[in-house]
C-alpha cells in the first residue's frame, strides 16, 4: 500500500527519492545480468580469454567476480542469455522483470526443449519457491536429521546427506566444531 503525499516533507522527499533510486537500481542489475552473460558467451565462444589465459576457468577467476564459485556463476548468466535469450527470443524486459533467480531455474527446462508459454507465464507469477515445485523439485522433504557444517560459510546444512560422501573428512559432525 502507498500512500499518498499532499505536501511531502523533506524527510519523505528524501524517502520517496531512495525508494526510486532502489528500484532503478534494481532494475539495472536486471539487465546486467543479461549483459554479462553475453559478454561471457561470446568470451568463451569466440575464445577470447585464450588471449589472457590458458583455461576458462582461469579466466573467470580472474575477472574476481564477486561469487565463491565463478565458474557456476558463469554458467548461470551463461545459461539464461543463451538458453532462454538466444534460444528462445524471450524479450530483455521480461527476462528482467522476472529476476534471475527465476532464470536460472528455468535452464534446464530451455535446454530439454521443455520451456513452453504455459511455464513461462506461470514462471513470471509464480514465487521462486512454487516455480521450483513447477519445474520438478522436491520440496519439504528434506531429512533434518542429516546435517553438515559447510567448510567454506560455517553454516549449517540440513538434509544434506549428499555432502556427507563428498566431504566427509572435512565436515564436522552437528554440534562439533
Amino acid at each position: 500500500m502507498t500512500k499518498s503525499l499532499s505536501q511531502p516533507t523533506e524527510a519523505e522527499s528524501i524517502a520517496l527519492q531512495t525508494q526510486q533510486e532502489v528500484k532503478r537500481l534494481v532494475s539495472l542489475t536486471q539487465f546486467s545480468f543479461l549483459k554479462i552473460g553475453e559478454l561471457l558467451y561470446k568470451a568463451r565462444e569466440e575464445r577470447h580469454y585464450q588471449y589472457f589465459h590458458t583455461d576458462w576457468l582461469g579466466y573467470l577467476k580472474d575477472l574476481e567476480l564477486p561469487v565463491q564459485n565463478p565458474y557456476s556463476w558463469a554458467s548461470n548468466v551463461i545459461g539464461v542469455y543463451e538458453q532462454i535469450y538466444l534460444k528462445l527470443n524471450k524479450k530483455p524486459e521480461e527476462m528482467a522483470q522476472m529476476g534471475i533467480t527465476k532464470l536460472i531455474r528455468l535452464i534446464p527446462a530451455a535446454r530439454k526443449d521443455k520451456l513452453t508459454d504455459d511455464l513461462w507465464t506461470k514462471a513470471q507469477t509464480l514465487s521462486d519457491l512454487d516455480l521450483r515445485r513447477e519445474v520438478g523439485h522436491k520440496i519439504g522433504d528434506v531429512d533434518t536429521s542429516l546435517s553438515i557444517i559447510c567448510p567454506n560459510c560455517g553454516s549449517e546444512v540440513l538434509g544434506a546427506k549428499w555432502a556427507k560422501g563428498i566431504y566427509a573428512e572435512k565436515i564436522p559432525e552437528r554440534g562439533e566444531k
